[in-house]
């Protein structure tokens, strides 16, 4: 083995002492004497600390929870250390102090350069004395002023199915973390925040998915003459258009002809931002804005609760082909036996086939204002037109009255299933469109809305393996109901869920929107609202019932208390 070269040896230019040579000639011991790296670090400091939350001032940011000797207070005391950018930070920790002596100790060890290619490293200690500061929540807590702006959602109708789509939205989006209280009202909601940004941001995100018109309003709180410096309390009142999903339509005129010139009596598909009417005769569609809707409104004939079960008998399955004029005018001579009337559709003609099944029918009931061919509209692609002889439930079995009507819904049906829809011969209209529309025989006597699965329903909440979360309020209301949780209809309020999970369950679409986590509690333990049925079986249930598959759910994040309040708020 070959022998090592001693390193050379030298001699310190200061005390003669002798060492390994280095490019300036000078021990280690007089370096740190004749240089202080840490000479530009400042080695006192000074932390806020607001004594009511115990939450740290960081500058340009705010009010930050920092656990003692933690990380994030180690980064915020670096943050306070003037000159720490000169030099090099090779290592950081904390040095122990009693608690109540209002310091922070913090070890450095920093290196630089004193002459080329020769680093100092040193050690110094930097002293924070802690300040007790009350932070502006804190102020306003103590001076009973605990939020700044409100919004107050109102929506005029007889459920609260909106809502409970609006707090599944807010808690995807993890918007309920900015809110100081929430308030269930008889016909709404109110949300409270801290700072007026808060509030205009989550009436942003409202008006993204459902149509509303607000109005802003201020209030006076305090005001300082002396700098001119005034406290105001900000109130935005929001109103939700009064049209839901499934509601039975009867458009203004003017409002249908400027929509594509559709059908005066629709259905309400789907509302987001917009709301999505269907003609359930025709299948042409039209979207309506909430803006266009507050310079026209309208309210809805009849709502889902009025939704009764049809048994379905026969289905025959139409073709509706886009006609153009000249053919239209080349089978006017055929169709005239068979159409009784024509309207303008986009100016082109559509034919109403009021006559045609009404022979068939036994009963009172009559086909009205059918089409089956549309040209230069909107139609839907996802639905079919189909020519449906239904039976009333009630009816089945104990007379032989069967209605014949047109519907969208024949892709969905077949002999043998049952539907709801509305009864439009049992309605009292007293309203000057409906009116208007009954007497030129405008509005048909059934209307088939969606597929009804009795079975599947029968002990839903027991099959149900899903569930949705709610928002935990400080204020009243009862537990499990969120937003729209209130003493005096709870019943209402049963009825207003199971709806609002059915058209989850139903539609694809809308379930994506939000989400669902899995239920794994016993079915007596889910079965709330519906009374088991022990010899139940759960094979005799529909085909295509809309079961949810494991696939859509989420599993239910537990999280246990922490031990500090934000341990690692900040990182180094």
């Amino acid at each position: 083995m070959a022998d090592v070269a001693a390193p050379a040896q030298g001699v310190c230019c200061v005390c003669g002492v002798s060492m390994v040579a280095n490019r300036i000639n000078t021990c280690a011991q007089c370096l740190q004497t004749n240089h202080d790296v840490t000479a530009d670090l400042a080695k006192n400091g000074v932390l806020m600390k607001c004594k009511g939350c115990e939450r740290y001032q960081k500058p340009q940011t705010g009010w930050i929870y920092c656990a003692p000797e933690s990380k994030g207070l180690l980064a915020l005391c670096l943050k306070k250390i003037k000159g720490l950018s000169k030099v090099h930070l090779v290592d950081a920790s904390f040095i122990w102090t009693e608690e109540h002596s209002k310091r922070i100790k913090v070890k450095l060890v920093v290196q630089d350069e004193i002459a080329r290619q020769v680093k100092l490293q040193q050690a110094c200690v930097v002293e924070f004395v802690v300040q007790n500061k009350m932070c502006e929540d804190c102020h306003m807590q103590e001076a009973s002023v605990t939020w700044n702006s409100v919004v107050q959602l109102r929506q005029k109708v007889e459920h609260k199915r909106t809502f409970l789509y609006l707090e599944q939205l807010i808690l995807k989006h993890q918007l309920d973390s900015r809110t100081v209280r929430v308030e269930p009202m008889p016909d709404g909601v109110d949300f409270y925040f801290a700072a007026r940004n808060d509030a205009v941001r989550f009436l942003d995100f409202v008006e993204t998915v459902v149509p509303v018109r607000y109005k802003t309003s201020k209030k006076i709180i305090s005001q300082d003459l002396k700098s001119n410096i005034a406290i105001h309390n900000f109130t935005y009142s929001t109103e939700i258009v009064p049209i839901c999903r499934d509601d039975a339509i009867c458009l203004p005129r003017s409002m249908a002809q400027k929509l594509g010139s559709i059908s005066q009596f629709v259905l309400c598909q789907a509302v987001t931002n917009v709301m999505r009417f269907i003609d359930p005769v025709s299948c042409q569609v039209a979207e309506l804005s909430g803006e266009r809707y507050f310079q026209q409104p309208f309210r809805a004939v009849l709502s889902s609760q009025r939704l009764v079960p049809f048994v379905v008998l026969d289905v025959q399955l139409q073709e509706m082909p886009a006609l153009k004029e000249d053919e239209e005018e080349e089978n006017d001579g055929d169709d005239e036996d068979e159409a009784d009337a024509q309207a303008k559709v986009g100016g082109k003609r559509r034919r109403r086939q009021k006559g045609r099944g009404k022979k068939k029918t036994r009963g009172t009931g009559k086909l009205a204002n059918s089409l089956l061919s549309v040209s230069g509209a909107n139609l839907s692609a996802s639905h079919r037109i189909a020519l449906v002889e239904v039976a009333r439930e009630d009816d089945f079995g104990v007379n032989d009255n069967r209605f014949f009507v047109y519907t969208h819904l024949g892709y969905l049906l077949k002999p043998g299933d049952m539907a709801l829809g509305y009864d439009m011969r049992t309605v009292n209209l007293n309203d000057e469109i409906t009116d208007e529309l009954a007497d030129k025989d405008g509005i048909p006597d059934i209307v088939l809305v969606r597929k009804h699965y009795p079975k599947w329903r029968k002990n839903a909440a027991k099959r149900r393996k899903w569930k949705l979360k709610s928002m935990v309020l400080d204020g009243k209301g009862d537990a499990g109901f969120g937003v729209v949780s209130t003493v005096e209809n709870h019943a209402a309020l049963e009825r207003d869920r199971e709806m609002f999970m059915r058209d989850i369950e139903e539609d694809a679409e809308f379930r994506a929107k939000m989400n669902i986590y899995k239920d794994d509690r016993p079915a007596k333990d889910r079965a709330t609202t519906d009374k088991l049925d022990d010899d139940d079986d759960d094979d005799d249930i529909e085909d295509d019932a809309p079961i949810i598959g494991v696939e859509s759910m989420l599993d239910e994040m537990k999280l246990s208390a922490p031990t500090s309040k934000d341990d690692d708020a900040e990182s180094l």
